[in-house]
């Protein structure tokens, strides 16, 4: 997600020795600061593993109750309806 954006023009990571349980980010940009632009994309690849994951259960959802759409849920993915 980091190195889609166009605010970015380079990054990269490394990991120093792999017992170690830090991670050093390299980003260099094209105006905002790196900061600002991780940031940005934490939050887009947070949004994006919502999205997946609440197209899974939909999809669970749909496999286990043919035909039937539960919107609840969506938001509770225990909750199956009682047929």
């Amino acid at each position: 997600m980091l190195i889609c954006s166009p605010r970015v023009s380079l990054c990269g990571c490394s990991i120093r020795h792999p017992s170690d349980a830090r991670v050093n980010i390299r980003v260099q940009t094209t105006g905002k600061s790196g900061r600002e632009v991780l940031k940005d994309a934490c939050q887009n690849l947070m949004f994006m593993c919502q999205q997946v994951r609440s197209t899974f259960m939909r999809d669970v959802i749909d496999f286990l109750l043919p035909g039937t759409y539960c919107y609840f849920s969506l938001y509770f993915p225990f909750y199956l309806p009682s047929s």
